[in-house]
C-alpha cells in the first residue's frame, strides 16, 4: 500500500470514484490517500495526476490493546 495526495478536491473526487469497486482505499483528514500498488498505473492512465506521500500514522497504546 502506497500514501498518495492529489492535487485538488475536483482531481481527488475523480480519483476516488475512479477507485470505487475497482480498488480498496483508505482516507484521512489530512488528505492522503492509502492505495494498493497496483492502482498507481491505472490512475495515471486515467490521466489523474497524484503525489506520492509518506502516510505518518500514530498509534495509542489502546489501539494494540
Amino acid at each position: 500500500m502506497i500514501s498518495v495526495q492529489f492535487p485538488d478536491r475536483e482531481i481527488k473526487r475523480k480519483a476516488l470514484g475512479f477507485l470505487a469497486g475497482r480498488f480498496s482505499f483508505t482516507t484521512w483528514e489530512s488528505g492522503e490517500v492509502l492505495v494498493p500498488d497496483e492502482a498507481l498505473s491505472p490512475l495515471a492512465r486515467e490521466g489523474i495526476r497524484l503525489a506520492v506521500g509518506t502516510l505518518k500514522l500514530r498509534f495509542n497504546k489502546s489501539t494494540f490493546g
